[in-house]
């Protein structure tokens, strides 16, 4: 009888403690399920929060591209203007050149007549005076023409400083699509951490983009004042998340 007491109370026992073991096993099972649970929701927000940083930077980059394409064209122009310009320039000196034979001409007739007057021609004397209006008209259109051809000359200058201004923009935009591409990539690895270590990666990000879109607005006449605010201020809703 006393052993099947013992027996009854091992059973007891063991009971309580299968018990005990089931109710802590649920309760851990439980406090998993809502750990889970906040870093499921956690994990989600920071997924919207990436997909809406990859969007915002994919429409800038669309921005820009929109802008090279631009500039691309108006280098086409620039570089068919520059070369129409050439062409006018040749034409002009073609003419000079003619006009100043043309002068030398009159200039050697009127030195013939004036020879003449000098031994009395009266025919030579109205002579001289037509050739010295020639000769003064001549030189009226090769001044005319200089001053045309001048002027031409400097609006290819002009033209050709444009023309490697616009280059030289393009290259800066081809530069800033290249660190937007490079931008997505890392932010899209550096956003999946959270550790101290990691924010200070991500804030070094920021900042990287940050200081190359200032660079790159310093070294040219390109305004990227809207893009450093939108960077800023992703970089600001990026740190507040650990404030609480």
């Amino acid at each position: 009888m006393r052993w099947v007491t013992i027996h009854r109370a091992d059973i007891m026992i063991s009971f309580v403690t299968a018990l005990v073991t089931a109710l802590g096993v649920w309760n851990q099972a439980r406090i998993s399920a809502s750990n889970s649970e906040r870093e499921l929701e956690r994990l989600s927000f920071r997924v919207d929060d990436l997909f809406n940083q990859l969007e915002t930077k994919t429409n800038l980059l669309h921005g820009l591209e929109s802008i090279l394409e631009e500039k691309d064209s108006w280098i086409d122009t620039m570089t068919f203007m520059t070369g129409e310009r050439r062409f006018e320039i040749v034409e002009l000196n073609a003419m000079i050149i003619g006009l100043k034979g043309d002068l030398e001409k009159e200039k050697q007739n009127a030195s013939f007549l004036r020879n003449k007057i000098i031994d009395q021609d009266d025919d030579g004397k109205d002579q001289l005076i037509e050739s010295l209006t020639q000769i003064t008209i001549l030189k009226e259109n090769i001044d005319s023409l200089s001053s045309i051809l001048s002027n031409d000359r400097a609006i290819e200058q002009q033209m050709q400083f444009e023309n490697s201004k616009l280059k030289s923009e393009i290259a800066q935009m081809d530069y800033l699509i290249k660190l937007l591409f490079e931008g997505i990539e890392k932010e899209s690895f550096a956003d999946t951490y959270e550790g101290p270590q990691d924010r200070r990666r991500v804030n070094n990000l920021y900042d990287y983009a940050i200081r190359n879109y200032k660079s790159v607005q310093d070294q040219s006449d390109l305004n990227f004042g809207k893009i450093i605010q939108i960077v800023e201020e992703k970089k600001a809703n990026y740190n507040n998340r650990f404030k609480d």
